[in-house]
């Protein structure tokens, strides 16, 4: 794609979401032809939201399970970005009327002790661990627009921020360094109805998705920076929000966070 294609697609998101019209994947007439373009739009695309949700606080990560992957024909996971406006603590109320529809997903949030630069890197499941300062249970929010997950072009969602929408994160846990992400029980409660899962759902284990995207802005010429909350990916499948929801979610010895769609 050249600079003026990409700027086009970047604007033509925007106006689609500024317009509350449902997802649509870009038009092929754009020629977004493969994940790096996809980025470039993203990053046009996040340069026109600043304008109205400030700074950048974060990142979160999507396709972190091996059967969605699969489903997209990518063998990794895929990367947006979180504003730091859109970054909840503790008990919230969600205006389901702000959205055209939300997605909720149920995860572990960390926050970056210190910028992760390619210098230390390349990073690993150790090196990593001096980076991380809290941890949390956290909801993500996802804007997928009433999409129509059996038409999904995956370069269209990555351009489109991977649909970051914001997250809302529960009580917050300093020590966390002797728990075993691998297999950490985990449970979620809509509307009284109980699931239980295991922290491993999300790429094996959370701190493998912190890893993955360090490594990966690194690669891009960027990095995370300290301060910063990443989103690990989901630990069940995503649930699509209705007035009127409570929803609960809790990582053993992490903690819990709440949310009611209002």
């Amino acid at each position: 794609m050249n600079e003026k294609s990409i700027t086009d697609a970047a604007r033509w998101i925007v106006d689609q979401h500024s317009q509350k019209k449902n997802y649509a994947n870009l038009p092929e007439s754009f020629g977004i032809g493969g994940l790096d373009d996809a980025y470039l739009v993203q990053q046009e695309v996040v340069g026109f939201f600043q304008n109205q949700r400030g700074r950048i606080g974060g990142h979160k990560l999507a396709l972190t399970s091996k059967p969605i992957q699969q489903l997209c024909g990518l063998d990794h996971p895929c990367a947006g970005q979180l504003f730091h406006s859109e970054i909840n603590y503790g008990k919230h109320d969600l205006q389901l009327d702000d959205f055209l529809s939300v997605g909720i997903e149920f995860e572990l949030a960390v926050r970056i002790a210190q910028d992760m630069t390619s210098i230390q890197g390349p990073w690993n499941r150790e090196n990593i661990l001096p980076f991380i300062d809290q941890v949390y249970p956290a909801f993500e929010l996802v804007l997928d627009r009433n999409a129509d997950y059996q038409n999904l072009d995956i370069l269209s969602v990555v351009a489109d921020n991977a649909w970051s929408g914001g997250a809302v994160l529960g009580s917050e846990c300093s020590e966390w360094q002797h728990l075993d992400f691998d297999r950490r029980p985990v449970e979620k409660i809509i509307n009284g109805k109980k699931e239980t899962s295991v922290t491993g759902q999300a790429l094996g284990n959370p701190m493998n998705s912190v890893v993955w995207l360090a490594n990966f802005l690194n690669q891009s010429g960027s990095l995370i920076r300290a301060g910063q909350i990443l989103m690990t990916g989901s630990t069940f499948a995503t649930h699509s929000a209705e007035k009127g929801d409570v929803i609960e979610y809790s990582i053993d010895q992490v903690g819990m966070v709440k949310i009611e769609i209002v």
